[in-house]
């Protein structure tokens, strides 16, 4: 049986056995939507996606450190239809990594990088700049500066500066 069949059934399971709002159900969902999304089905993980974003916001509140992930998975599928979408969600689980892990974490360079290249997707790219630059210092202190982390902030940096110009 294939891994989405699996993941279905087991949403179905969870479901009947905890009810529709249950936070298992949500994590049951966020599973769904990734692989969803890894798959190319975009407008249906969106939909997963966004439906475990409200039971997790319902049942964890609006701030909690465990929100910040389905934030960020909504936001990352939102990024290939909506973009514009994308960066407010991208936002919230920037500043609850922030408020919860510090402002110097290693886990905000996937943070601050996947909100660098939203912004930049929507033109923004002097917004985008500092957080991508903040992003590649991260990734340096935490893997050294030839890690593949560092390497495709690097990047990704790169064509920001470009889109600057000198």
């Amino acid at each position: 049986m294939e891994a989405r069949a699996r993941l279905e059934i087991a949403l179905v399971e969870v479901e009947a056995a905890h009810g529709p709002d249950h936070p298992k159900v949500a994590l049951a969902l966020s599973a769904l939507g990734r692989l969803l999304s890894a798959t190319g089905h975009i407008a249906q993980a969106e939909g997963v996606l966004a439906r475990a974003l409200v039971i997790h916001e319902r049942t964890l509140g609006p701030g909690h450190p465990e929100l910040a992930e389905p934030l960020s998975d909504l936001a990352l599928v939102k990024a290939v239809v909506r973009p514009a979408e994308a960066a407010p969600l991208l936002r919230r689980a920037l500043a609850i990594d922030e408020a919860t892990l510090g402002a110097e974490h290693p886990r905000l360079a996937r943070r601050l990088s996947d909100l660098g290249m939203a912004l930049y997707d929507l033109g923004e790219a002097a917004e985008a700049r500092p957080l991508l630059e903040r992003a590649l210092a991260l990734e340096e202190r935490a893997s050294g500066p030839s890690s593949a982390a560092a390497l495709a902030v690097l990047s990704n940096l790169s064509l920001v500066r470009k889109a600057l110009g000198p």
